[in-house]
């Protein structure tokens, strides 16, 4: 029996190779994240984070700016020819912190992909009640010292009028 092998360990090496590169090749890492926002009130907006082609299911991991984990409205996920396709939603306010985070996290070991948003303060306005008050206060306050100034000046200026014509005669 010199040079025989055994069986039981070269079949183990070449089926955990196999394995191995089989499951590497079935493994789908996904699309990087692409962020949309949309249904936007006044008040609060969308944030949709999507990707495609995922092997397995993955997992969607909403973070803001502090690394805080949010929870996401929606989260839909489907299959398309043996790929999976994530896609989710977070509702984003005026109280938020602007910067949203996306992170597709696959199930199996392997990187994740990431895709980051910074939401402006522009999207949502903010009007103070005082600073309203204000604002009408002084708006009043103009009208009342124009109005009084346009009756003063046509009041002198027909006196000028008169007084011309007098002075004419």
């Amino acid at each position: 029996m010199l040079g025989a092998r055994r069986p039981d360990s070269s079949a183990a090496l070449l089926s955990a190779i196999l394995f191995l590169h089989i499951q590497a090749a079935v493994a789908g890492s996904g699309s990087d994240p692409l962020l949309h926002v949309g249904g936007y009130d006044g008040k609060q907006m969308n944030v949709t984070c999507l990707s495609v082609g995922w092997y397995p299911k993955p997992k969607v991991l909403w973070r803001n700016g502090r690394r805080q984990r949010l929870p996401s409205k929606v989260e839909k996920i489907s299959r398309n020819r043996g790929l999976f396709d994530v896609s989710s939603s977070v509702v984003v306010t005026e109280h938020s912190d602007p910067t949203l985070i996306c992170a597709i996290r696959p199930s199996s070991p392997g990187p994740e992909k990431v895709s980051a948003i910074l939401i402006s303060d522009e999207f949502f306005p903010q009007f103070s009640s005082w600073k309203v008050g204000l604002f009408l206060f002084l708006s009043v306050c103009v009208c009342l010292l124009f109005l009084p100034a346009c009756y003063l000046w046509r009041v002198q200026r027909a006196k000028r009028k008169s007084s011309n014509l007098t002075t004419k005669k």
